[in-house]
């Protein structure tokens, strides 16, 4: 790798220089002479919409670098793009996106390019353009996913991937990962290329698989694991029919491997979140084999390639595992929103916590329409299980006081100007109160349990409702036509 592209992957892949803008220089000269500065004098516009210039903030590192610092002349014409279609192969080739059986010349130039490449990818058009464009760099970089695992990389035909030492092949494999995680993400056609490719899963889990019985798990095991994950929901995430690359085989070896992380007390809510999310696409059949069975118990567990349809699978560890991550996620939520949320404001971490979920219902509500005994489960679990916190110590929103005393004054309101199309009762009458409480709720002793009072063949007529940060009140009056 030349010197001049070291340099520029370098600089691409790091943290914007601190460079003296034109604003900076007028403030000094402000401070300096005690006057108000003359911006015409400073072309500040240009420094403030220096992104109309580039095609990502790693040009602007690069660009704000050979700009000469502003003067009181007329500005120079800015410089063109940096990133020209010869410097993106240039970066690709030495990101390793090319098999070779040579070394590069210093494997920190290569994790270089590969920052720069990840980086460019994400914020360039041009750079993905270029790395689209020859079907050859999906191929080496599926590759590079798989050779990097422990047991294949002692095999690689390649010396310069053997010869690494440990914390070497760990970053690199998971700059690959972080790639395919970009790359997969930004095109559709290049989603479906990996879709229909037999074999891919080998290649796409190797990470994930890689972490299966260890101890213990670095950061960067943990981290390059959940790319990988996440790289296989974009790809398989937007198809409703089988796909080539999802045989029998693979849906079981898929499904295990994501029913470990799942269920493991180790690997963070992240991974499990991330795998939670890869078991809900469409295209992974549900396995029964695997998914109802104890994931500490592999004693008669089938062979890979049979798949056992006529025993009657009733093991929830996973189902159980699923909907308690559900139930912290769905907390998690509504701790945003009570903790968070500004007076009639949006919180859009919650919302985002909560979109997240979703995956988390299409994975039970798939495996509820394949197993009688997870319909079952679920149904007794879940109402069991106060899964959306709503009874929970702070569970709910504070309200604004003087908003319930409006709620409360419309009630009343109503229920006085009812008289004049609702039947008026001469006689004193008495009234039963319904009060419907959580389970954990403490009750009077003199209070009793029932069921709701309804009259036969009545008329209803609803009223207005109001709601305080505890409770909730609903009005409605019922009565018999025919008195």
């Amino acid at each position: 790798m030349n010197r001049l592209v070291v340099i520029s992957a370098r600089r691409m892949a790091s943290a914007a220089p601190k460079t003296s803008t034109g604003i900076e220089h007028a403030e000094k000269a402000k401070q300096v002479a005690g006057g108000k500065p003359d911006w015409s004098l400073y072309k500040c516009d240009d420094y403030l919409k220096f992104d109309k210039y580039s095609y990502a903030h790693a040009e602007i590192t690069m660009n704000k670098a050979r700009v000469p610092q502003p003067t009181n002349r007329k500005a120079d014409v800015l410089p063109k793009g940096f990133l020209n279609v010869e410097l993106c192969n240039q970066v690709i080739y030495f990101a390793g996106l090319t098999r070779r059986e040579t070394p590069p010349s210093k494997l920190y130039a290569l994790m270089e390019a590969q920052k720069c490449l990840i980086n460019t990818m994400f914020h360039s058009k041009r750079m993905r353009d270029q790395f689209f464009a020859n079907p050859i760099h999906a191929e080496n970089l599926r590759f590079y996913l798989g050779e990097f695992s422990d047991d294949r990389r002692k095999v690689c035909p390649f010396p310069w991937i053997r010869e690494m030492n440990a914390a070497q092949a760990s970053e690199i494999w998971f700059f690959y990962n972080r790639v395919a995680f970009i790359a997969t993400a930004m095109d559709r056609e290049f989603q479906k290329k990996w879709a229909n490719e037999p074999g891919l899963i080998d290649d796409l889990i190797s990470a994930v698989e890689n972490i299966l019985g260890k101890e213990t798990l670095g950061r960067q095991d943990l981290n390059r694991a959940n790319e990988a994950l996440k790289t296989f929901f974009n790809v398989f995430c937007h198809f409703h029919n089988d796909v080539v690359s999802i045989d029998e085989k693979h849906a079981k070896k898929v499904t295990r491997i994501l029913r470990e992380i799942i269920c493991s007390d180790t690997v963070g809510e992240d991974m499990i979140m991330s795998a939670i999310h890869a078991i809900s696409v469409p295209p992974l059949p549900i396995v029964l084999s695997v998914w109802c069975q104890d994931p500490k118990n592999t004693v008669g567990e089938e062979d890979d390639d049979v798949i056992d349809l006529v025993r009657d699978y009733k093991d929830m560890h996973l189902t159980e595992a699923i909907l308690m991550a559900l139930d912290r996620q769905l907390k998690y939520a509504i701790h945003l929103l009570n903790t968070k949320t500004p007076v009639n404001g949006v919180n859009t971490e919650a919302n985002t916590v909560t979109d997240l979920c979703g995956p988390y219902f299409q994975a039970l509500a798939r495996l509820c329409v394949e197993s009688k005994h997870a319909r079952r489960y679920c149904r007794i679990r879940v109402s069991n299980l106060e899964i959306f916190g709503f009874f929970g110590e702070n569970a709910h929103r504070v309200k604004d006081e003087k908003k319930i005393r409006q709620e409360m004054s419309d009630v009343l309101r109503q229920i006085t100007a009812s008289v004049s199309f609702l039947p008026c009762l001469e006689e004193p009458v008495s009234f039963d109160v319904l009060i419907y409480t959580g389970k954990e709720t403490e009750a009077p002793e003199d209070w009793t349990e029932s069921g709701a009072c309804l009259i036969p063949n009545h008329e209803t007529v609803q009223l207005r409702s109001f709601s305080t940060s505890v409770h909730g009140v609903n009005t409605n009056v019922q009565y018999k036509a025919d008195f």
